[in-house]
């Protein structure tokens, strides 16, 4: 099959499809874009409305993501202002979209021709210590998934990328495990330490999910997930959304990645002694300094297939899924543009040989097995 035939097959599987992405960071970007609608195309997004349509995306999961700078209540208020503005759009877009509560909302929302919108947290720094009624008040707001912390240890968990503070998962952490598995809200171990990651599969009582995470063993950054702990995801029945962000995705980009990270550290440190006492100012030089240091060419999409195919070699195809980190990440394989880029997805899946049902799991059937699951363990 010719390469524009696969690809005219590829935007009628996706259109036919009920097609998933478990973690778009567009919430955060309306922060900083008021005047910005969801139907509107906009240059500082990746993600809209109109895109959403013409890429097929049936049910965007929308993270309401907190800093690690933010702390205690300045936590709790900044998820409160993003679940906001998830709820706003829905209730803003109405024949468009819709909530989903629940993993059978997805399907529904198709069949009513309407996109079902997810909620899922990102950095649960806002369940505030010994506040387990947070996680009920998150949950009664639509949240479906959250994650224990991001790029820093907090009270819950600690990081894969910070120096350890609990061993894992903290005390107050499993109560919050226990709490999900009770309301039904999926677990999250991207960004997780692989202790933490340990101790969710061995707490918790229903499947796991890696929202948007890559194989360590293709990219050593320690956000990838080892082989030890995809077998177990697999094991207990959960699912690894595969992210498109170029340091988890090439090794050789994140070599370059690292260094031009430390060349910005060094600099940002004398930037901070220059204008001492001056936090805009040193702000601004910031800013100004990130954007006159180039960044490293991206790597091209075949290195994010290889995740694909390891994944499907290693524990089957029925335990991988998309989580593109779209809105959230500076760069990406080369031939992404933005969300309509997912008919090259599923091109290549097609050429390596996937068939309809398997594209069917891959995209939603394999995420809403875990969540129905996720369900049955809470009705228990």
């Amino acid at each position: 099959m010719r390469h524009d035939d696969i690809l005219n097959r590829s935007r009628e599987l996706n259109q036919k499809l009920t097609v998933l992405d478990t973690h778009l960071d567009t919430p955060s970007r309306v922060l900083n874009l008021p005047d910005w609608a969801l139907h509107e195309k906009s240059e500082e997004t990746l993600v809209d409305l109109p895109r959403m349509r013409a890429a097929g995306v049936n049910a965007p999961f929308m993270v309401v993501y907190t800093s690690p700078s933010l702390k205690g209540q300045d936590a709790l208020a900044h998820a409160l202002a993003l679940s906001d503005v998830i709820s706003g759009w829905v209730e803003e877009y109405p024949r468009e979209l819709s909530l989903a509560r629940a993993a059978s909302d997805v399907p529904a929302a198709k069949r009513a021709g309407k996109i079902s919108v997810v909620m899922c947290m990102e950095n649960s720094s806002p369940i505030l210590e010994g506040r387990l009624d947070l996680v009920r008040t998150f949950y009664r707001l639509g949240v479906r998934y959250m994650s224990l912390c991001h790029f820093k240890n907090n009270h819950l968990c600690d990081s894969s990328t910070d120096d350890p503070l609990h061993g894992g998962v903290s005390k107050f952490g499993e109560e919050v495990i226990a709490e999900a598995n009770r309301l039904g809200i999926m677990l999250d171990v991207s960004h997780i330490s692989d202790d933490a990651v340990r101790d969710h599969l061995r707490l918790s009582k229903a499947p796991i999910i890696a929202s948007h995470s890559n194989v360590r063993k293709l990219c050593d950054h320690p956000r990838n997930l080892t082989d030890e702990l995809i077998r177990g995801i697999a094991r207990g029945g959960g699912v690894i959304q595969l992210n498109f962000a170029a340091q988890y995705v090439s090794a050789d980009y994140l070599v370059k990645y690292n260094e031009r990270k430390a060349l910005l550290e060094l600099k940002e440190k004398e930037i901070d002694e220059r204008f001492a006492g001056q936090e805009e100012k040193a702000k601004a030089e910031k800013e100004k300094l990130s954007a006159s240091t180039p960044r490293p060419p991206p790597p091209p999409l075949e290195d994010w297939f290889e995740h694909v195919d390891y994944i499907a070699d290693l524990v089957g195809k029925e335990f991988i899924g998309l989580g593109s980190d779209f809105d959230g990440i500076g760069a990406w394989p080369g031939e992404l543009e933005d969300i309509t880029s997912i008919d090259l997805i599923t091109a290549g899946l097609l050429k390596r040989g996937w068939s309809e049902k398997e594209l069917a799991g891959f995209y939603s059937g394999n995420l809403l097995r875990v969540w129905r699951k996720v369900e049955e363990v809470a009705g228990r």
